[in-house]
């Protein structure tokens, strides 16, 4: 398949926490994208503290797996995949190189006070 449909991808905070040192004004709820995708598309709204927009992987489709951060080794060492974003700055759309993922978390590295909803697509190179 070379795309999935949108889905959308909320940073509930109301939510119960599911994994280990869950953070329920950071971290979004579990995304299941139906496939192994190798880019990742992400719509990202205004946020109501800014922060870094990451990904977070996961191996398996449970609540309670500890996610773990999308990670790129360059020349120069190893860096994460991140997109830095103010306050109230929506309308962004940034591709995230996920490496065959099909389950995921969205993270903001800043506590928001509302709910907040990412669309994300998983695609592939033709």
């Amino acid at each position: 398949m070379l795309a999935s449909s949108w889905i959308a991808v909320t940073v509930d905070v109301d939510r119960s926490t599911e994994f280990t040192v869950d953070d329920i004004n950071q971290y979004s709820e579990l995304c299941d994208l139906g496939g192994d995708y190798e880019f990742l598309n992400v719509l990202v709204p205004a946020l109501d503290a800014s922060g870094s927009v990451v990904v977070y992987i996961q191996k398996d489709n449970s609540v309670a797996t500890v996610p773990t951060i999308l990670t790129t080794f360059k020349s120069n060492g190893i860096g994460h995949f991140v997109l830095q974003t103010g306050t109230g700055a929506g309308g962004l759309a940034a591709i995230f190189r996920v490496g065959s993922c099909q389950y995921l978390r969205m993270r903001v590295n800043a506590d928001q006070a509302d709910d907040v909803v990412f669309y994300v697509r998983g695609f592939n190179r033709n």
